[in-house]
């Protein structure tokens, strides 16, 4: 009997350590180039909209100041991902949502695009990590004009006024930043000139 029990005991030990190890960790990289600064933003998980599955993770951001911005996360998955969809608060209250399709959201209130949802509430709850955020997210993983393939940029809207905010790029590989493609650019010119200067 106890021999048993602790056969059971073993088995349930290995199969919590596989569980953990199983949480693979995704490397992504994200450029975030917005109007204004954001606040409680989400970074989505999640495999193609069309299949109407949930979330595979959702990734809380924290703040971002207005501009260009490169940011690697880890994001800790049991399944592979393909898509994703980033929305957060904008500094007058309102809430920001990446589109691949951004037509579908210009000039239209929040609520006409998201029925069920109030603006307010999310903005709110996106600074304390309410429940209506994860739901949020999770409807935003149904929809085809708001998920977006990896490596591909999407639009952002702003729907204080329903107007673009930025864009944002998530990708698996990493993003070369302008200053140093423009370094790159000089040691190019420089090797240049020199075979140049070497030529006959």
């Amino acid at each position: 009997m106890k021999r048993e029990l602790l056969h059971r005991a073993c088995m349930a030990g290995a199969m919590a350590i596989f569980a953990r190890s199983s949480l693979a960790s995704t490397t992504v990289y994200l450029q975030t180039d917005t109007a204004g600064p954001t606040e409680g933003n989400r970074f989505v998980a999640m495999v193609d909209g069309e299949l109407h599955r949930p979330p595979v993770a959702t990734l809380a951001l924290g703040a971002g100041s207005a501009g260009n911005h490169f940011t690697t996360l880890e994001v800790n998955t049991g399944e592979s991902f393909d898509f994703y969809a980033i929305f957060g608060r904008t500094s007058d209250g309102g809430v920001y949502v990446s589109f691949s399709d951004p037509s579908v959201a210009q000039g239209y209130s929040f609520e006409s695009v998201f029925p069920g949802f109030n603006e307010t509430e999310l903005a709110n709850q996106l600074l304390n990590n309410g429940p209506l955020v994860d739901s949020f997210a999770s409807q935003l993983s149904s929809m085809s004009a708001v998920t977006k393939s990896i490596g591909q940029s999407a639009s952002a809207m702003r729907f204080s006024d329903g107007a673009p905010f930025g864009t944002v790029l998530a990708s698996f590989s990493p993003i070369p930043e302008p200053g140093s493609a423009m370094v790159a650019g000089i040691i190019a010119s420089a090797a240049l000139m020199r075979r140049s200067r070497r030529s006959p």
